[in-house]
C-alpha cells in the first residue's frame, strides 16, 4: 500500500506526463497552461521486470500529485511517453530496448487500468519533439526536426504543428539512415548507420579502439581502455587532448551530413539536436555545421536553423504534459 501524508489539497483540474526511460521515469503534473506543479523522478528498475516498472509509475505518478497537493480525481488525462517501436492503433510497445523481457506489452491499457483515466501514449523521441516545438528551440515554427543525440540517436518529427508519424508509427528513426555505404555494423544490424558513426556509443568505441596507451583518456579512465566513455573523450578534449578532439570532430561531421540529409528531404523551418552528447556543444558544434553546409542542397537549406535543444533532459514530460492537454 501506497501512503502519503495527508494535506491540504486544490481542486483545480490538471494533467499529467510521465516520461518513461530505461533508466529513469520523470512523472510531472501540470495545470490547464502546462504550467508544471510538481515532479518526481524514480529508478526505472527495468531488470526486475515489467510489474516493477509499472509499481515505479504509479509510485512515480501519485507522489507527484501529492507534491502538488492534489489527487486522482482531479486528472483529466494522463500522457505517457515511452521508448519505441510502438503501435499506436493496438495501444503496444514493442520489446523496447532498454526494458529487457518486455516483448509486446499493452502499455496503454496497464496505465489506465492503473489509475482509470484516458490515457494516450506516444514515442519519447515525438513528445521530445513536440516540446521543443511548442516551448523550446522551435517555438514559434511550424516544421521541426528534433534528434537526440546519447547513447544512440533517435529523432521525432513535427510538420504543419502536428507530430508526423508515418503508416506504422515508425517515422523519425533518423539514426538509421545509412550516411556511409561499407560503415561499421549497427546495432540494427545494417552498416553505416547515422547511430554507428554519430552517437555517444560510437565517440567512446572510437576511443577505445584508436587511444594509445600513454593517452590522456586512459589515464581518466583509470589505466583501463574498456573504460573510456564519451564523458572521458570530452574531459580530455577539453584538457587539450588531439586525438579526442579529432573523435569528436569526426563525429559531428557524421551528424552534420545527417542532419543535411533530413533537410534535404523534408525542408524543415529548424533542426533541434539535444541529448547528452550536446554538453559537448562547444566542441561538435563547428565540424557539424560545417559537414552540413558541405551536403545540404541550396533550395531545402535556405534559411533552416540548426539549435541546440532547450529543455534539456525536461523535453519528453513537457511533450507528455503538453500532449495530455491537446493531443496531435
Amino acid at each position: 500500500m501506497i501512503y502519503f501524508p495527508a494535506m491540504a489539497k486544490s481542486s483545480r483540474k490538471v494533467v499529467v506526463g510521465i516520461d518513461l526511460g530505461g533508466t529513469k521515469i520523470l512523472a510531472a503534473v501540470a495545470d490547464s497552461k502546462a504550467r508544471i506543479l510538481a515532479e518526481t523522478r524514480l529508478d526505472t528498475e527495468a531488470k526486475k521486470g515489467l510489474s516493477k516498472v509499472m509499481s515505479n509509475v504509479k509510485i512515480a505518478v501519485l507522489k507527484a500529485l501529492w507534491k502538488a497537493r492534489t489527487s486522482l480525481k482531479n486528472v483529466t488525462s494522463i500522457c505517457i511517453g515511452a521508448p519505441g517501436p510502438i503501435i499506436y492503433k493496438k495501444g503496444l510497445i514493442v520489446s523496447p530496448p532498454n526494458m529487457p523481457g518486455w516483448g509486446k506489452v499493452n502499455l496503454k491499457d496497464r496505465i489506465k487500468r492503473i489509475f482509470k483515466k484516458p490515457v494516450f501514449m506516444e514515442n519519447d523521441a515525438n513528445l521530445a519533439a513536440f516540446a521543443e516545438a511548442v516551448k523550446g528551440a522551435g517555438k514559434g515554427m511550424r516544421n521541426v526536426v528534433y534528434f537526440t543525440l546519447s547513447t544512440g540517436i533517435g529523432g521525432g518529427i513535427v510538420l504543419d504543428g502536428r507530430i508526423f508519424r508515418g503508416k506504422t508509427g515508425g517515422a523519425g528513426e533518423v539514426g538509421h539512415m545509412v550516411i556511409e555505404k561499407e560503415g561499421i555494423r549497427c546495432g540494427c544490424g545494417g552498416r553505416g548507420c547515422l547511430e554507428a558513426m554519430g552517437s555517444g556509443t560510437a565517440v567512446a568505441r572510437m576511443a577505445q579502439k584508436r587511444a594509445p596507451k600513454s593517452s590522456r583518456m586512459i589515464k581518466l579512465a583509470g589505466g583501463k581502455r574498456s573504460n573510456i566513455t564519451t564523458e572521458i573523450v570530452g574531459q580530455a578534449a577539453r584538457k587539450g587532448d588531439t586525438l579526442a578532439k579529432n573523435i569528436l570532430r569526426e563525429v559531428g561531421g557524421n551528424i552534420g551530413i545527417g542532419v543535411a540529409n533530413i533537410v534535404n528531404i523534408l525542408n524543415p523551418d529548424i533542426v533541434v539536436l539535444g541529448g547528452g552528447l550536446t554538453n559537448l556543444w562547444d566542441i561538435i558544434h563547428e565540424p557539424i555545421m560545417r559537414a552540413y553546409k558541405n551536403q545540404v542542397l541550396e533550395v531545402p537549406g535556405a534559411g533552416v536553423k540548426i539549435k541546440k535543444a532547450k529543455l534539456g533532459g525536461y523535453a519528453g514530460v513537457i511533450g507528455a504534459v503538453l500532449f495530455a492537454l491537446d493531443p496531435k
